[in-house]
C-alpha cells in the first residue's frame, strides 16, 4: 500500500513540476502589452554594387554612399492613425501621432556587412510604446508605420540640396524611408530602407584643344583645354517632395511619394574629381571633323552625381559651362527628349540610378547621347529590425 501511494506522489509531483515549468515557459511568450523599443539594429549593404565600365572610356563607378557615419546620425518613427498621418515634428504632444527618434551609435562589430545600432535618442525620450500605438489606432487591419533617416544633421527634411557641388552636400541628399504595416500588437517590428531619390550621374566627353594645323593652314581644331569644364546644373529642377501617406502600399516597401513639389532651383551637381587622361571614343567618330585624313577624336571625360525627387523633363535640363580657348564662357544643354525621342518626356524615377553618356562635338553647341543605363539601385536597401526592451516598461 506504501509503495502505491507513493508511487502516486511521485506522479503527482512530476505532473505539478511539469505545470510549473510550463507556466513558466508560457508566461515567457506572452507579449508585454507596456513593451517599448529602446534599441534599432540595422543592417546594412552598400547602395550601389561597384561595376567597371569598359563600354564608355573614362567613366567612374557610382559614388557607394554610405549614410550612418557618426553619432549625430538619426532615424525617424511616426506612426499613420486611423484618422491622422505620421507627425515627424511631434515630439512632446501628449496625443496624436509621436515621431520616435534614434541615435546611432558606433561600435566595433558596425560596417556595412554588419550590424548598425540605434538608440533611443535621450534629449526626446520618446520610445515606440504598444500602449500608444494601441490608443492611436490602425489604418484597416494593420498598425502602419513609416521610418525616415535624414541625412542633414538634425533636422528632419524633405528637401535636397540645391547645391551639391561638394560631396558631404551631395551626401546629405540621400534621404531613405520605409513603410511597414503589422496585424499583430506587441510584434517585432521589421523596416526596410529604400533610397528614396533618383541618382543622376552623367559622363560629359568633352574634345581637347588642338593647336593651329602642322601645314600653316588657317584652319583650327576646335576645343577645350584640361580644367575647361566650370560646372554642371540640373535646371529648373523641384527640390522638395511629399509623401503619399496613405497609398495602398504592401508592408516593407518603399516609402511611397507624390510628384515633387514647391519652388524650383537650379542644382549644382557634384563633380567627381578629374583626371588628365585622354581618350579616343571610337563609336562618335562620325561627329569629329577629320584633318589629313586622321580623325580629331581625342576627349576628356568628366564626371557628375546628382541626388534629387522623382520628376519628369521636356525641354532643356541638363547645362554644362565651359571656358573656350579665347576665355569666353559657352554653355551646352541637354534635352530630355534626346533620351526618349519627341513622343514624350523624360521621366526620372524614384529609387533609380540613371546615367548618361554625352558627347560635346568640336562645331556646334549640341550635346550629342551616346548612350544610357537606367537601373534600380542594386542593393539600395536596408533592412532593419526593432526589437522589444523587455527591461523597459514604460508608457
Amino acid at each position: 500500500m506504501r509503495k502505491i501511494f507513493n508511487h502516486i506522489y511521485n506522479v503527482l509531483f512530476l505532473i505539478s513540476t511539469l505545470t510549473i515549468v510550463s507556466c513558466v515557459d508560457h508566461r515567457d511568450l506572452e507579449p508585454d502589452d507596456n513593451g517599448s523599443v529602446s534599441q534599432i539594429t540595422v543592417v546594412c549593404s552598400d547602395p550601389i554594387q561597384s561595376r567597371s565600365t569598359t563600354e564608355y572610356p573614362g567613366d567612374v563607378d557610382p559614388i557607394i554612399i554610405n549614410s550612418f557615419t557618426d553619432d549625430e546620425s538619426l532615424l525617424y518613427i511616426s506612426q499613420l492613425g486611423a484618422s491622422e498621418n505620421p507627425n515627424f515634428t511631434n515630439l512632446t504632444a501628449e496625443e496624436g501621432s509621436l515621431c520616435y527618434v534614434y541615435k546611432y551609435y558606433e561600435n566595433e562589430e558596425s560596417n556595412w556587412n554588419k550590424e548598425y545600432n540605434f538608440k533611443v535618442a535621450e534629449e526626446t525620450g520618446n520610445v515606440i510604446n504598444w500602449r500608444r500605438v494601441r490608443q492611436l489606432g490602425s489604418v484597416g487591419n494593420a498598425f502602419s508605420f513609416y521610418s525616415f533617416f535624414f541625412p542633414v544633421k538634425n533636422k528632419v527634411t524633405f528637401e535636397v540640396q540645391a547645391d551639391q557641388t561638394k560631396k558631404d552636400n551631395f551626401m546629405m541628399s540621400d534621404i531613405m524611408g520605409a513603410y511597414h504595416a503589422t496585424s499583430a500588437l506587441n510584434s517585432r517590428l521589421r523596416f526596410r530602407l529604400y533610397h528614396l531619390m533618383v541618382y543622376l550621374k552623367v559622363t560629359l566627353y568633352v574634345p581637347v584643344y588642338e593647336s593651329e594645323a602642322n601645314d600653316g593652314s588657317e584652319y583650327h581644331y576646335s576645343g577645350y583645354d584640361e580644367g575647361s569644364l566650370l560646372g554642371a546644373f540640373l535646371l529648373d529642377a523641384n527640390t522638395e517632395f511629399n509623401v503619399e501617406w496613405r497609398a495602398n502600399r504592401s508592408s516593407d516597401t518603399d516609402a511611397p511619394l507624390t510628384n515633387a513639389y514647391g519652388n524650383k532651383h537650379n542644382i549644382r551637381m557634384y563633380q567627381h574629381p578629374d583626371n588628365d587622361s585622354i581618350y579616343t571614343l571610337e563609336n562618335v567618330k562620325e561627329y569629329y571633323p577629320t584633318y589629313n585624313g586622321e580623325n580629331t577624336d581625342n576627349v576628356r571625360a568628366y564626371n557628375f552625381s546628382v541626388l534629387f525627387p522623382a520628376q519628369t523633363f521636356g525641354n532643356n535640363f541638363l547645362c554644362f559651362v565651359l571656358k573656350d580657348h579665347e576665355g569666353n564662357n559657352r554653355y551646352f544643354y541637354f534635352s530630355g527628349n534626346q533620351v526618349v525621342g519627341d513622343s514624350g518626356n523624360y521621366n526620372l524615377t524614384q529609387g533609380t540610378l540613371q546615367q548618361l553618356y554625352l558627347y560635346l562635338p568640336r562645331k556646334t553647341n549640341e550635346t550629342i547621347l551616346i548612350g544610357a543605363k537606367i537601373l534600380p539601385w542594386s542593393n539600395g536597401v536596408t533592412d532593419m529590425t526593432v526589437t522589444k526592451d523587455e527591461t523597459n516598461d514604460s508608457n
